[in-house]
Order: C-alpha cells, then sequence, then structure tokens
C-alpha cells in the first residue's frame, strides 16, 4: 500500500510554488485517482488507509508554503488542502484573512462553513455554535448546506447537553431560512423529529402502542395491531443492512422458540431503494429480495413494509428497535439498539409479560 501511495504522489507531484486553487485541483485529482485505483485493485482500502493516503499528499502539498503570506483571495482553497492535512488552526488563520478580504456573501458563507470543522476539530464546539447560530445562507443553493451544517450541530449538542440543548439551537437557527424553498426547512424539521425520538420513546411507555399503515406489499398475515389484542406482541423494526439487526435474529428466535407460541414478533421495514450490491431498484424488486433474507436468517413471523415516517411515531433514531406491547395493547417496554446483555434484559420484559 505504501508503493501506491508514493507513485500516486509522484503522479500528483507539486510543481514549486502553487496557488491555493491549484493546489486544492492537485489534492482533489490525487484522492479520485486514488480511489479510482483501489476500485480496480478489488483490495478493500479501508477508510484509515485512505485518509493517511490524503494526508500525506497534503502534506506534500503544503511542503514550503508560509501560510501566513498566503494571498487572502487564496484562504478557502488552502484552508481545504489544510484541512486534508489535519492542520485546523492553520486553516483557521487563513480563512479569517478570506473573509476579512471580502469575497462576496456566497464565498464568506463558504468560509464560515469551514470555519466550522476547524472548531469542531479543535475542540470548540462552542465556537461552532455561535457562528452557525449567527449564519444565514447568502442564497438558496446554499441553504440545505447550511441547514445541514446546523442539524448536525444540533446532533452534537444533544450527546454533550441532553435534547433540550439541540432543540433550544434548532429554535434559534430557524429564523435564518425564512424567504427560503422548503428543501432547507425540512432538514431542520427531519433533525428536530430526530432529536425528540428518546421523549417520544419515554412518552409512549404506559400508552396504548400507535397502529401504523401497513403497504401493501408484506410477508405474514398481519394487517394491525388491533387485531392482536390479547397477545403478547414485539415489534421489530430493522433493515435488511443492518448488521445489528441480523445479530439480533437467533436471540429473537431462541426466545419465541422457548415461548412456544406466546409471543406474536412483527418485523417491521422500509423501502431502500438498493438490496446488497443492487442499487436503485424498484419496491417490487427489493421486496422480492426480502424473501430470500427472510430464508437466510430463518425468519418466520411476518414482516411488513410502512412509510418511513411512520417510525418516527415508534421513536426509532437507530435499529433495530424492539417494542414490547403488552396483552392490553399498552406499549410495556422499548429497547433502542442490540446487544446481547440488552436483549437478556429485554427477554425478561417480555417473559414477565406472558406470564401474566
Amino acid at each position: 500500500m505504501v508503493t501506491s501511495i508514493a507513485i500516486l504522489a509522484l503522479a500528483f507531484a507539486s510543481p514549486g510554488t502553487l496557488k491555493g486553487g491549484e493546489a486544492y485541483q492537485q489534492l482533489h485529482a490525487f484522492e479520485l485517482q486514488f480511489v479510482k485505483d483501489a476500485s480496480a485493485s478489488g483490495k478493500a482500502i479501508d477508510r484509515k488507509t485512505e485518509m493517511a493516503a490524503f494526508k500525506q499528499k497534503a502534506d506534500e502539498l503544503l511542503t514550503g508554503v508560509d501560510v501566513t503570506t498566503v494571498p487572502p483571495r487564496e484562504g478557502l482553497d488552502w484552508a481545504r488542502v489544510l484541512d486534508t492535512a489535519e492542520r485546523y488552526q492553520d486553516s483557521l488563520r487563513v480563512l479569517d484573512r478570506f473573509i476579512a478580504d471580502n469575497p462576496g456573501d456566497e464565498a464568506v458563507v463558504q468560509a464560515k462553513l469551514a470555519e466550522v470543522v476547524d472548531y469542531r476539530h479543535t475542540n470548540m464546539a462552542e465556537k461552532a455554535t455561535d457562528l452557525l447560530t449567527g449564519l444565514k445562507p447568502a442564497s438558496e443553493a446554499q441553504a440545505p448546506l447550511v441547514a445541514g451544517a446546523d442539524a448536525a450541530q444540533a446532533a452534537m449538542l444533544v450527546r454533550a447537553g441532553g435534547e433540550a440543548a439541540g432543540l433550544k439551537f434548532l429554535d434559534a437557527v430557524e429564523p435564518n431560512f425564512k424567504g427560503f424553498g422548503p428543501k432547507a426547512t425540512a432538514t431542520l424539521t427531519r433533525e428536530r423529529t430526530v432529536l425528540m425520538m428518546p421523549a417520544t420513546r419515554t412518552r409512549l411507555i404506559g400508552t396504548p402502542a400507535p397502529e401504523f399503515t401497513v403497504l401493501p406489499e408484506k410477508y405474514g398475515n398481519f394487517t394491525n395491531l388491533a387485531g392482536l389484542k390479547g397477545k403478547v406482541v414485539i415489534l421489530d423494526f430493522f433493515a435488511h443492512w443492518c448488521g445489528p439487526c441480523k445479530a439480533s435474529f437467533p436471540d429473537t428466535r431462541e426466545m419465541t422458540d422457548a415461548l412456544s407460541g406466546k409471543v406474536e414478533v412483527i418485523g417491521v421495514t422500509a423501502y431502500y431503494g438498493y438490496y446488497g450490491t443492487k442499487k436503485g431498484i424498484d419496491q417490487k424488486e427489493e421486496f422480492g429480495d426480502m424473501k430470500g433474507f427472510m430464508d437466510e436468517h430463518k425468519l418466520d413471523h411476518p414482516v411488513v413494509y410502512v412509510d418511513k415516517s411512520e417510525f418516527a411515531q415508534y421513536g426509532v433514531s437507530g435499529i433495530p428497535e424492539f417494542v414490547l406491547i403488552g396483552k392490553d395493547g399498552i406499549v410495556k417496554k422499548i429497547q433502542l439498539g442490540y446487544s446481547k446483555g440488552s436483549f437478556v434484559e429485554f427477554r425478561k420484559a417480555v417473559e414477565a409479560e406472558v406470564a401474566k
């Protein structure tokens, strides 16, 4: 792998002193060629190796470059190279000078989005939050990019300070998109929904399980939850691409076998437009592929499809999610994610409900 990186570095060698745009173009060309060569080799290249190659090239392009003297107008291009070289403080320096040079509203927004990334890498999340709070898109085309950065920042705030912190931030940035199209606001709405998922899961416990609309294509005879009243039900929200979902199937099967028909498991999934290496497939083909998936993983319980929006009412922010519904139709427990230990606890709750 070292030999391949060295050859690529020579192929895109820096011809002396470069302008920022030239350096960025060489780096971008190197990255594209690296990915192309890796794909042609048929060998899997892990992300760590890939990033090391990109950093090596960026370091080479920066050899002999004094970032304090690069022309301000080249700052955004040099910042992209500096970020790849993981020189985030230097990137912030050239971006500050670029912004001070008044390059135009759209260019300023691009530079500030780049600064947000640098702040995150240098443990200055508060500065990233402050910057984004006042950052308005300069054009319709930029609005989704800014909204995406806002959504990512909200998620980071939730991890650091809880759901309320993320929602407060979204409230603060929402006015920045007034007058722009629905694409940007949809991103914020989607993130707000995701952030509220933990509260949704908490609120559901002890309340009637919400009905959901099943699409026409399904495996098994499940119609609705009302038809299962009087039985213990487990909803297993999963996807064909989800590793933890697949890992959970043997434990689910062992549990249902041990309880010999006293529990009804319903697999709930959605269409994703691909299956395995097949991309851009229609729903009919994806539905047909599910039969092979069920056979492979020995799923003998019903599997139904719903619109992805239906996941929200059960607070599904990750999969698998297991929902235990009692004989009275009340949600008793929700288990997000899968591990051997967490499933043991979930199974205890199921067995306790069956014993009632």
